[in-house]
């Protein structure tokens, strides 16, 4: 009895090969490190590694260098910013939420076409800056 191959289950259950998560993972990796903070020792053991050539396995900076090649990744980051920019002591408004229709005799009992009519009306009332947000009612 044949067992069934690696990568045929892989393919069947929706799972990346290891093989690209393990890419995906270090251009991660060497991506976060260069978006840190100029002085951070990360950011320094990445931009001032030098290739040597070694016998033994290769380093996971070895590898970046042959991905570096083949992905062509951008040299325009924008750096990781851990700390949002809000004061910590800005009091954040809440958003207006209206759940009702500008004619308050309107219910579900009523016509769907009038209802349909009537909840057009409520939403061209609001401002045009707004940002509108349609929730979807079954009658």
């Amino acid at each position: 009895m044949r067992s069934t191959p690696t990568a045929a289950c892989e393919i069947h259950a929706r799972i990346e090969p290891l093989g690209l998560r393990r890419e995906k993972a270090t251009l991660e990796m060497f991506e976060r490190a260069q978006r840190m903070n100029p002085l951070h020792p990360a950011k320094l053991l990445v931009e001032n590694w030098k290739k040597k050539d070694r016998i033994q396995y290769p380093t996971i900076m070895h590898h970046i260098t042959t991905l570096q090649e083949r992905c062509h990744l951008s040299n325009d980051r924008k750096p990781i910013c851990r700390v949002p920019k809000i004061p910590p002591n800005k009091e954040m408004k809440s958003p207006e939420v209206i759940t009702h229709l500008k004619n308050k005799d309107t219910n579900k009992k009523t016509d769907p076409a009038l209802l349909k009519l009537e909840a057009e009306i409520t939403i061209h009332t609001y401002p045009p800056d707004w940002i509108h947000i349609h929730r979807r009612f079954s009658i």
